[in-house]
């Protein structure tokens, strides 16, 4: 279990050091949000790979952070491009004055970097086990994953049709899903990693 931790850990870490340069080469911090479901992918990926041995419920494991964290980052990134930096950190960099590349380094990469790996420990415990075999609650968690993955696909489109139109500007979406949840996006990104614990049960 240790050397999987500390391999998911150093694919984090060098992960993050590469958003992180990329990031002051473009001079925009809020490039690692793109990054965020890339970087779950690539813990994945790299397990996946250091095993002797892979189940069908590390590749369905697998596969479904596969279809979250593009989508996601393909979310982000349509979102974003073109723009210049998210206010906030923008914010951020005017607010740490000469000390903005250190602090965004601890504070937005690493801080993201420490957070990532814990939130993945679901995806290192499966991966980390042997031989294990689909279970009554891999199938509620694909269930509760698919959901939640549905919720805030939905969304995020149906906000994305709301910002277009002009008449909307200034205005607060309180139409389909959001007018059940101030935030179905995410409402939906907690649900989903509810259902990749549930997945995990029994490794």
């Amino acid at each position: 279990m240790l050397q999987t931790i500390v391999l998911s850990a150093s694919t984090v870490l060098i992960f993050m050091i590469f958003m992180f340069v990329l990031a002051q080469i473009l001079k925009n911090n809020s490039i690692v949000d793109i990054g965020w479901g890339i970087g779950f992918i690539l813990i994945s990926f790299m397990l996946l790979l250091s095993k002797p041995y892979t189940d069908n419920k590390d590749l369905v494991l697998s596969f479904m952070i596969l279809v979250w964290g593009f989508r996601l980052a393909f979310h982000i990134y349509s979102r974003s491009r073109g723009k210049e930096e998210d206010f906030r950190y923008a914010q951020w960099r005017k607010d740490w004055g000469k000390n903005a590349v250190l602090y965004a380094f601890v504070k937005v990469f690493m801080l993201q970097g420490i957070i990532m790996l814990f939130v993945s420990l679901p995806i290192i415990v499966e991966l980390n086990s042997n031989n294990d075999k689909l279970n009554l609650f891999s199938f509620i968690g694909i269930i509760v994953f698919a959901s939640g993955l549905l919720f805030e696909s939905i969304g995020d489109v149906q906000l994305y049709c709301f910002k277009r139109k002009s008449e909307n500007k200034g205005r607060i979406i309180t139409t389909g899903l959001w007018k059940y949840t101030r935030h179905p996006n995410y409402f939906g990104e907690a649900l989903l990693w509810w259902g990749i614990a549930m997945f995990t049960i029994g490794s």
